[in-house]
């Protein structure tokens, strides 16, 4: 209950495009998964409900797909990352402007604030001057796991939705399916809750 519902999917962009290929990764995103998530589950079809967040690598894409597709997503999260492209002549601010930013790195983590003008320092002093909020959130660690999952945990717990919802008691629920009419073999949905018991 800490959290809303939402289906997380995971994308390979290194094996898929040959060293993270940022046009091909926007056009996969638009005209593959996620018309395929459309098609396939009960999902909403407005970027109002859609997050994109990514780790290392997965940051600076996460601050890619913010310049390129902003109107696609709602909610972005950056754990441990920058941008290749720090022109704020390439960021359409009005389209920018509305969403959900959650930006994190480890205290001694080398995306932090690197020499390379990549860093996450780097990226935040573009925000800056473009006007754009955000939430930065330092971690304990480094360029590591301990970071990033409670990154995302962060984002999925206290920026993705409103978790305000009525709880549904511990079971299965199974209901007639009237939000999604136009989504294939979707006229019943079951919800699935468990309750966490610690023995």
């Amino acid at each position: 209950g800490e959290m809303a519902e939402a289906i997380v999917v995971t994308m390979d962009n290194q094996h898929t495009f040959g060293g993270w290929n940022y046009d091909q990764i926007a056009k996969n995103l638009q005209e593959c998964m996620i018309p395929y998530i459309e098609s396939h589950y009960s999902v909403s079809k407005s970027a109002d409900d859609r997050a994109f967040c990514g780790l290392s690598m997965g940051s600076m894409t996460t601050n890619q797909m913010v310049k390129m597709i902003p109107e696609t997503f709602r909610y972005y999260g950056a754990f441990s990352g920058g941008s290749v492209d720090l022109d704020p002549t390439h960021y359409d601010v009005d389209k920018i402007s509305g969403a959900t930013y959650y930006l994190t790195a480890g205290c001694i983590d080398m995306a932090y604030n690197n020499k390379l003008g990549i860093s996450s320092v780097d990226y935040m002093k573009m925000l800056d001057q473009l006007g754009i909020k955000y939430k930065f959130d330092l971690k304990m660690g480094a360029h590591d796991w301990y970071v990033w999952r409670d990154s995302y945990t962060t984002f999925a717990k206290d920026y993705l939705w409103d978790t305000n919802d009525e709880l549904k008691p511990a079971g299965v629920t199974v209901e007639k399916n009237s939000s999604f009419k136009d989504v294939k073999d979707s006229a019943y949905q079951a919800t699935f809750v468990y309750e966490d018991k610690d023995e």
